[in-house]
């Protein structure tokens, strides 16, 4: 999958052996994760990336799962390039995934509280923490959780 988006921007599946650089790229935009964990999840085509005009990597989403749900375990855009349109169309093609696997909510945990206006425009709402359990609880986030049913 490639598709263009505006302003040069493209949004492709990560490539195999992406997991280092793109960690550095998760670490830089505020949402850091293990690079091992990436070539996984790249390898089951479950990370999306945005590349800016010169093709370097600008943003990423990646997504696992846990209790059945759909869980972002990166989500992030370069301080440079956001408000651009490349987080819309990173978590367009999570929500896509999520909906093509037969998921019920996509599930994003808060790691900076700023992404939340930018959830909540999208229809996300805010799990309530004392209700969480299990796997959902230790996944949440410093800032929490926030859920989307599909």
């Amino acid at each position: 999958m490639k598709r263009a988006l505006a302003g040069g921007y493209a949004l492709r599946f990560a490539r195999e052996g992406d997991g280092a650089g793109l960690a550095g790229v998760a670490g830089r935009a505020g949402c850091p994760v293990d690079a091992a964990v990436l070539d996984v999840l790249a390898a089951a085509n479950r990370v999306f990336v945005v590349d800016d005009v010169s093709g370097t990597p600008a943003g990423l989403a990646a997504v696992g799962e846990a209790e059945g749900l759909c869980v972002v375990e990166a989500l992030g855009v370069l301080p440079e390039h956001r408000r651009r349109g490349a987080g819309s169309a990173l978590l367009t093609s999570v929500e896509e995934f999520a909906r093509w696997a037969y998921y019920a909510a996509v599930v994003v945990p808060l790691v900076d509280a700023a992404a939340t206006p930018f959830l909540f425009r999208r229809g996300y709402l805010a799990a309530d923490a004392d209700r969480l359990t299990g796997t959902l609880a230790a996944r949440a986030g410093p800032a929490g959780l926030v859920v989307r049913r599909l």
